[in-house]
Parts: C-alpha cells; sequence; structure tokens
C-alpha cells in the first residue's frame, strides 16, 4: 500500500501544478523576490545599512534581476538606499501616494513593523519602460529598517 501512495501524491500534485489549482501557490517571480529580499535581509544584518547598499546597487553581488531592484527605508519613511532611483536616497517617502492617491509607503512600514513581511500592492512607474503599471511590492521589517523588492504586473 505504501508504494502506491507515493506515486498518487506525486501525481496529484503533478495534476494541481500543471491546472494551476493551487491558486494561493506564489508565482516564480514572487518567489524570486522573497528569496532576494530576505538575503539583503541577511546581508544588512551581518554588513551594516551602508555596505549593504553598495552591494545592493552592484549588479555583480546577486541582489538584482532584470527589472527587480531592492529599496531600503528606515521606519520613519526615509529612503535609505533605491537601486533604481538613487534621487529618492534620502528622501522622506512618508506622503508617498501612486497615481491613485494610496498611500502606499505608510501600508510598506505598517506590513514591515506589524506582520514582519508581506505583500503590497500599488500603482508606480515602471523604470524599465517609463510607464504607470500595477506593482506589487515585498517588504521585510529588520529593526530599524524595511527592506523591500517589487514586480510589476502587466495590464
Amino acid at each position: 500500500m505504501k508504494n502506491i501512495q507515493m506515486p498518487l501524491a506525486a501525481a496529484a500534485l503533478a495534476l494541481i501544478s500543471a491546472t494551476g489549482f493551487a491558486a494561493d501557490a506564489p508565482s516564480q517571480k514572487e518567489a524570486e523576490v522573497v528569496a532576494i529580499v530576505k538575503k539583503a535581509v541577511a546581508h544588512l544584518k551581518a554588513k551594516g545599512v551602508d555596505a549593504a547598499c553598495k552591494d545592493f546597487a552592484d549588479p555583480a553581488k546577486g541582489f538584482q534581476s532584470a527589472e527587480l531592484y531592492l529599496f531600503v527605508e528606515d521606519m520613519n519613511a526615509t529612503m535609505i538606499c533605491n537601486i533604481a532611483n538613487a534621487k529618492l536616497n534620502g528622501k522622506s517617502m512618508k506622503e508617498l501616494k501612486d497615481s491613485n492617491g494610496k498611500a502606499f509607503n505608510k501600508d510598506l512600514i505598517e506590513v514591515a513593523q506589524k506582520k514582519g513581511s508581506g505583500w503590497v500592492d500599488y500603482v508606480w512607474v515602471n523604470p524599465a519602460n517609463q510607464k504607470l503599471q500595477p506593482k506589487s511590492s515585498y517588504v521585510e521589517g529588520t529593526g530599524d529598517y524595511m527592506v523591500g523588492m517589487g514586480i510589476f504586473k502587466d495590464k
């Protein structure tokens, strides 16, 4: 009986994956974002924020992937480092809203502080094409900082 159960379980998982039935499973891109953010949080804890931000900006260090880029803010909503737009570094993001008026940065900080980690949806300019697009960012709190990365979704 045990020999039959394992192949049946594997077949059931394959069927669920092939049909997309497991709707709550993260996409490959979402899983990549979570993995990079977790790696970045560990690096920030080990190296400190200044050294970590330098490494995050270096494509050879493995913290970037195609259109994916990290951002780090303190818990007062000051941008510490934004890999896609260094002009934001040192600026307050406290009142930042998306094109629909959503104060998404407050949501990001709230998720990082209260839940430890999670996803927030909003609309933002995609640096790859300079167009407004739906975006979902994963953030993780680490003491005084919040580390995040987002993915742009097709319209």
